[in-house]
């Protein structure tokens, strides 16, 4: 059966190793999607389609460690997106492929082309969790590119990159809190805040030496 979600392939291409079953899966859905690829119509919601394949097709490659065929199918699974209305669905699968193609390009060393990929991916999150902020994979996936963008920032020595992120982040949350919305989950935004809080301690910037807290 070859019916799997984007979540388990993510899974499987964020992973170092795949088991040979898993990697037999994914070989195999790369053959499947491969003979669906030019099947859809030229519609709104066939190009959504043909993206999501692409997408796919993308995630299946980097979790074969192919990062080159890996990369061509995100970046035509971004050219689609764009092709089609902003409708918040859309909006959040192309900021999650320039999130995959910031962590293709940072695990190539190609630093510049990772900080772009992450910031588009931020930028689109961000808007997002402001007109969606009801939907928990909209403050996830912001909170988890502001992680790894502001980590490659960190590895870097950036720290002024670093503190403009957590800036951000924070004009997210007074946003977030001068419209009533304090669900539980938002506090996930906070934390992300604080941990960075403490990577920029007294060794790093002497700003953030105060209470993660305040």
């Amino acid at each position: 059966e070859l019916c799997v979600t984007d979540e388990y392939l993510e899974q499987l291409a964020s992973k170092p190793q795949l088991e040979e079953k898993e990697e037999q899966l994914v070989r195999d859905l790369i053959a499947y999607y491969l003979t669906q690829m030019g099947k859809n119509d030229e519609t709104d919601s066939g190009t959504v389609r043909e993206a999501q394949l692409y997408s796919r097709l993308g995630l299946c490659y980097a979790g074969l460690g192919q990062d080159k065929p890996a990369e061509e199918f995100f970046i035509r699974a971004v050219a689609l997106y764009s092709r089609v209305l902003e409708a918040p669905e859309r909006l959040r699968a192309q900021a999650r492929i320039h999130y995959h193609l910031g962590g293709l390009f940072a695990a190539q060393r190609r630093l510049a082309e990772a900080e772009t990929e992450y910031t588009r991916a931020l930028n689109l999150q961000e808007r997002l969790v402001k007109e969606q902020p009801e939907v928990l994979n909209n403050i996830i996936n912001y909170r988890d590119t502001a992680r790894e963008l502001c980590l490659m920032y960190l590895r870097q020595g950036r720290i002024a990159e670093i503190v403009s992120v957590v800036k951000r982040i924070q004009d997210v949350l007074t946003y977030l809190a001068d419209k009533g919305i304090n669900a539980s989950y938002i506090r996930e935004l906070q934390r992300i805040v604080n941990e960075f809080r403490r990577w920029l301690g007294s060794p790093f910037h002497p700003y953030y030496q105060q209470d993660p807290s305040t």
